[in-house]
């Protein structure tokens, strides 16, 4: 069961939807490089079409020397023309086709022509000099003062009227709806639990086995309720018990372990406990879901990541064949 983080949770208001619009703007330097891949894959597109930019360029014209008969020497002399920024200028037509970044000249270009593009861009040295100035005013605690100083004298309506605490209030009992049939302030029934909140009886492990080793990390709490409630036992909610829980301080929660085991026994767990159609909805949604994270971890570099979310999809499809759990009804 995971649940909502109260601090992450936009808040209402003008500020609220500022915040929500700028939390979906993508990081700036992500931003340049799909800029830059966008140019890139434009450009092959475009000179495969033969499109090309026809355009009147202003080209000087070359200046007449005269040639000094009389000058006292052997070899003839030239007379500039005495006001050389005069020049007469004739317009030309000149037709200039889209090349290619994808070629081997395109690609040679691209990377002999790297750091003068960057370095000749005039923005580029009013940039650093910004984020410099910012650096030194965040660490010397200038921006945290601004940004108080500011809250304070922003208008109510602005602000989020709903204080953080009634906030994150509001947040549990909402969850408690949807995912359990009991109120917080009593006991009761609940339809599962995460297996950090919890205690157990002796007999039910003597009965039951205690946790799957298959699972090794994920799931193994869904599992083992499963087997309990199977065997008839309860879960029971009690809101007299309080435990502070950290979650994923251990191994982080964009771990290439976690995620290996976030893509593996969720699956199998389907695979032991529901119907294929069931099974098909969720490997659906989980291959949907890898197949678009896979180009944004491919550009962040995060390759160990990727590739054990693949691996933990194989994984499980293997664990069904080796244990029969997986049909051709589970997959067509």
């Amino acid at each position: 069961m995971s649940a909502e983080n109260p601090a992450t949770k936009s808040g209402g208001g003008i500020l609220g939807t500022i915040e929500k619009i700028g939390n979906k703007v993508p990081h700036p330097v992500m931003m340049f490089l799909y800029l830059i891949i966008g140019v890139i894959v434009l450009s092959a597109i475009l000179a495969l079409l033969g499109v090309s930019v026809t355009e009147e360029v202003a080209v000087p014209v070359p200046g007449q020397s005269i040639v000094n008969l009389y000058e006292d020497s052997a070899v003839p002399g030239y007379i500039n023309p005495t006001q050389p920024y005069d020049e007469q200028f004739e317009v030309k037509t000149e037709t200039i086709p889209i090349q290619s970044l994808l070629t081997t000249e395109g690609i040679r270009f691209i990377f002999t022509s790297f750091v003068p593009n960057f370095s000749g861009f005039a923005v580029i040295g009013i940039t650093f000099i910004a984020l410099l100035g910012a650096g030194v005013a965040e660490e010397a605690g200038l921006l945290n003062a601004l940004i108080r100083k500011l809250v304070k004298v922003a208008p109510a309506d602005c602000l989020d009227k709903q204080p953080l605490a009634q906030q994150t209030l509001e947040m549990i009992k909402r969850q408690s709806k949807e995912m359990c049939h009991c109120h917080l302030d009593r006991v009761g029934v609940k339809y599962d639990c995460d297996d950090i909140f919890w205690l157990v009886s002796g007999e039910m492990y003597k009965i039951t086995g205690g946790y799957d080793t298959e699972f090794a990390f994920q799931g193994e709490d869904f599992d083992w309720q499963v087997r309990a409630k199977l065997a008839g036992f309860r879960i029971i909610y009690t809101p007299y018990a309080k435990i502070w829980h950290k979650e994923s301080m251990t191994i982080g929660k964009t771990s290439a372990f976690k995620a290996y085991y976030d893509a593996r026994n969720p699956l199998i767990i389907h695979m032991k406990y529901r119907s294929p159609e069931q099974f098909k909805k969720v490997l659906r949604k989980r291959l949907t879901i890898t197949l678009k994270a896979t180009p944004k971890q491919f550009v962040k570099l995060r390759w160990k990541h990727l590739f054990k979310n693949w691996q933990g999809i194989s994984s499980a499809l293997l664990w069904g064949i080796r244990n029969k759990k997986l049909t051709l009804e589970h997959l067509i």
